[in-house]
This record gives C-alpha cells, sequence and structure tokens, in this order.
C-alpha cells in the first residue's frame, strides 16, 4: 500500500501519558484494537497527523485488523481507521445499533509530533469551556486591573485541567 508517511509510528494518548503501538506494549498483547482516551497519531521523522475523535474511542492502525490476531504490532502504512461501533463480540448486548448517529472528529497536521503538544489539543476538543458571565464583581474576590495581568497564568507545556475554590476557603486549587 502506498502511504504518506515513510516509516510510520502510532501513537495512542492513555489517561496520563502516551505509547507507541508495537514499541510500549507488552508482547502477545492485543494489537487488532487501541483504546484511546482524547487522540492518536501517524508520524514519521518530519510530520504528523493527530485525530481527535470524542465518541469512538477505538482505533485500529495500519489498516483494518480485526480479528488477525497477530503476535506482534506491525504495519506499513500511515492508516488510522475509526472503530466507531464495536459491535464484534455478542455477549450481553444487542448486536445492532439503529437510529441516526453522529460522530465528530477533528485533525490537526505539522511538523514533528510533540506529545504536550497533542495532550492540549485532544483536551481541547473533548472538554469544552465551561463559561460563566459575571456581571458584577462578587463579594469578597480580588479586583485586577488590566495591568495587574492575569489572574493564573499558565506557562511552558503545563496544562490546567481544573481550578476551584478550597474546601476551606482560603485560596484557591
Amino acid at each position: 500500500r502506498d502511504s504518506a508517511f515513510s516509516k510510520p509510528r502510532f501513537h495512542v494518548e492513555i489517561p496520563f501519558g502516551w505509547m507507541r503501538p508495537g514499541e510500549q506494549q507488552l508482547p502477545y498483547s492485543a494489537t487488532d484494537f487501541y483504546s484511546v482516551y482524547n487522540c492518536a497519531a501517524v508520524s514519521d521523522a518530519s510530520r504528523h497527523i493527530t485525530l481527535c475523535s470524542v465518541e469512538a474511542p477505538l482505533a485500529q492502525f495500519g489498516g483494518v485488523r480485526t480479528d488477525e490476531w497477530r503476535d506482534f504490532f506491525s504495519a506499513d502504512n500511515g492508516t488510522i481507521v475509526s472503530y466507531a461501533f464495536n459491535n464484534h463480540w455478542y455477549t450481553n448486548y444487542r448486536p445492532t445499533q439503529s437510529g441516526p448517529m453522529h460522530f465528530n472528529y477533528a485533525f490537526r497536521a505539522g511538523g514533528g509530533f510533540d506529545t504536550s503538544a497533542a495532550s492540549r489539543f485532544g483536551l481541547e476538543i473533548a472538554s469544552q469551556p465551561a463559561v460563566r458571565i459575571i456581571g458584577e464583581p462578587q463579594e469578597g474576590s480580588a479586583q485586577l486591573s488590566a495591568k495587574q495581568g492575569s489572574f493564573l497564568p499558565i506557562a511552558g507545556d503545563a496544562i490546567m485541567t481544573a481550578f476551584n475554590k478550597a474546601e476551606d476557603g482560603n485560596g484557591y486549587v
């Protein structure tokens, strides 16, 4: 098969990190399907494409691999297959799904693969911001002028996933 990627390398976001199929998994573990936390990517030495899918968290890499049961992962092309429906096993549910289905995907392409940038992209797609408009200053709130800057600056590759008032009311966590 022809592929836009020479020597493709796949990346799968997992909770609190990333893994590379075939490189960072146990020998003889499953290589047909991978569970994707927020996004997955394919890269080579100079570029990447990241795919995020909120509603379809299963993926196959290198093409459709259902029931191949390989001992080790290998792929000669950069195909990522989103496994939108998992009706392969008929254990404790109906093997059919009906009605309108909507799946949203987001893609990002660029130079070399960067796990921090990909994680940030995945979080932005999966977690829409909760915004609350406050018309008047709240009692006891700090008033910052434009010269004082941001209430909470975040530098570097840090990603803020939660921000709450401390339970004792003294500060924020």
